[in-house]
């Protein structure tokens, strides 16, 4: 693959970034002029696409200045931290880039790479199937009201008062724990779109014909409506599995439901089909007969692999917390070069059990006299006693009691950092 190409496809293609003539010649210039392989200059690339969508200057079209000026504040960054990141120098020969890590390694505060994300601190992002990525609530609130508007008027026309429902997914998400039923039915929606793009990228199943997608050798459905007089012919239908009356099972999208005939279907004992509950996102083989779906196996939607997630969506933050000044390859190299970052979890943590703070004395004891691991993870139930509503039980657990109870993790408070 020729470096124009490989810009094109990390920047364009991948990202959805477009890049000034005189940028991408700067571009192609420097990974020529290094002589380094295709895999580490895509690496290279695939880190200025994600400090470019986290920077201030952030925007679709990529100008030759601001790219110089982005490459000269990672080369400043990791100049401070004395660390000969490959990102920043894509020239740099490979072995020497291990080499300079190597040499850091061992001076490096492992702190820095741990970051703990609190659930509530996680970003709230929502899949827009029009843009095919994912945007924040506000964006996918107007996209709904956009896209709802003649909805909407027919609900107008219907209400008695004659006032306008104004309630958006923004509201509802943020109203509060409970919430109508409006926000059910988007959850669901959301994740039969999240799903289904991650099908539509699997090489190994799908496969592209003049006569339309195939998957596993049968026709692979775009929606339950399109099925209709299409029989003597196995089709492949993705959607959820559904009961909407007693014993009758169904599969459903957002086009449409179907029945489905379930006795001809044929168990292998070396199937591994897995668990399938009711509400869950299946993928049904079988034919059409007088609008009932005879079903012949029934799958769940094979796993992507977290390499090719990243790369459909670059630059896009799904867990939050602050980001790190390595590139992938560099933190791959420290995390393989580190013996110490072992993270201990300890559930069921009971502090008002004598036998428990026992056990925690002794492990904190060993540790204190050796390496430190990166963190210890400490879970509850903190209390051995059941918290049953109503129950006199309920007073062991306000105001954290079996926290300040515990001296221990005072006593203990330089190993844990508290």
């Amino acid at each position: 693959m020729k470096a124009e190409k490989l810009v094109y496809n990390v920047f364009t293609k991948k990202g959805g970034i477009s890049l000034k003539a005189d940028a991408s010649r700067f571009l192609v210039e420097c990974i020529e002029n290094s002589s380094q392989s295709l895999e580490l200059a895509s690496e290279w690339l695939e880190s200025i696409v994600s400090l470019w969508t986290q920077s201030k200057n952030f925007g679709l079209l990529v100008e030759l200045d601001a790219l110089k000026q982005l490459l000269m504040d990672i080369s400043q960054q990791t100049e401070t931290m004395n660390a000969g990141s490959a990102m920043s120098e894509p020239y740099q020969d490979k072995n020497t880039a291990s080499q300079d890590i190597l040499k850091f390694s061992s001076r490096i505060d492992e702190r820095k790479l741990f970051s703990v994300v609190g659930a509530f601190d996680v970003p709230q992002l929502s899949y827009d199937n029009t843009k095919g990525t994912f945007v924040n609530p506000g964006l996918l609130s107007k996209l709904i009201d956009s896209s709802n508007v003649q909805t909407n008027q027919k609900n107008d026309k219907r209400s008695v008062s004659g006032k306008k429902n104004e309630k958006t997914y923004s509201d509802i998400k943020y109203n509060g724990l409970i919430t109508d039923s409006s926000a059910k039915i988007e959850l669901f929606r959301q994740r039969y779109d999240i799903i289904r793009q991650r099908l539509q990228r699997n090489d190994t199943f799908l496969r592209e014909t003049p006569s339309g997608n195939l998957w596993n050798g049968c026709m692979f459905i775009d929606s339950i409506s399109s099925l209709k007089g299409r029989e003597d012919q196995d089709f492949v239908i993705f959607g959820m599995l559904s009961q909407i009356e007693e014993g009758v099972y169904c599969i459903e999208d957002k086009e449409g439901r179907i029945k489905l005939d379930l006795s001809e279907m044929v168990l292998d004992e070396e199937d591994s089909t897995g668990i399938i509950t009711m509400n869950s996102f299946i993928l049904v083989e079988g034919h059409l007969n007088d609008e009932v779906f005879i079903v012949n196996s029934l799958s769940q939607p094979p796993p992507e692999k977290i390499s090719e997630s990243k790369s459909a969506f670059q630059g896009v933050d799904f867990f939050g917390g602050h980001s790190f000044n390595y590139d992938q390859v560099t933190l791959k190299a420290i995390e393989d070069l580190d013996d110490n970052g072992a993270i201990i979890f300890l559930s069921e943590v009971w502090l008002d059990r004598p036998e428990v703070l026992n056990a925690l004395r002794k492990l904190f004891n060993g540790f204190s006299s050796s390496r430190l691991p990166l963190a210890f993870v400490l879970a509850g139930n903190f209390n051995s006693v059941p918290y049953v509503p109503g129950n006199s039980s309920i007073s062991q657990y306000r105001g954290g009691k079996a926290l300040k109870r515990s001296s221990l993790l005072i006593n203990w408070r330089f190993l844990l950092d508290l």
